[in-house]
């Protein structure tokens, strides 16, 4: 019978945590694309739909919405952080946490959309 490297068990060797490891930061570095895509799609919105915002520069939105991008980024590698910290540390099955990346895409998108329009709306 082969042993699975990603089995419970009670004391992990260094190469089944440095495979597990490795596992849930691919899945994650794969999805980062998706997750920046879609923040964009969603920042732009307002822009395009509302493409005359009287007293606004490009300049200010280019270089916020810069900011903005790499904070996302930060916040989004606390997900595969956590997620490598819950199965090396606590010594569980690899699980990735695939909910944590959608529940984080779906409010990111949130204030993203949230933030924009309010840049169309409260700019005076």
């Amino acid at each position: 019978m082969v042993s699975n490297p990603y089995q419970y068990s009670e004391v992990a060797t260094d190469s089944q945590i440095d495979c597990r490891a490795s596992t849930i930061v691919k899945y994650w570095e794969k999805k980062r694309i998706l997750f920046n895509v879609l923040l964009l799609l969603a920042g732009s919105i307002p822009l395009i739909t509302f493409p005359v915002i009287p007293g606004t520069n490009l300049k200010q939105f280019l270089v916020g919405g810069l900011i903005y991008g790499i904070f996302a980024n930060i916040f989004y590698s606390l997900g595969p952080y956590f997620n490598v910290w819950y199965i090396v540390y606590l010594n569980r099955q690899v699980i990735i946490f695939k909910w944590l990346f959608y529940l984080g895409l779906l409010f990111s998108i949130a204030l993203t959309v949230l933030i924009s329009f309010s840049f169309v709306f409260f700019i005076e």
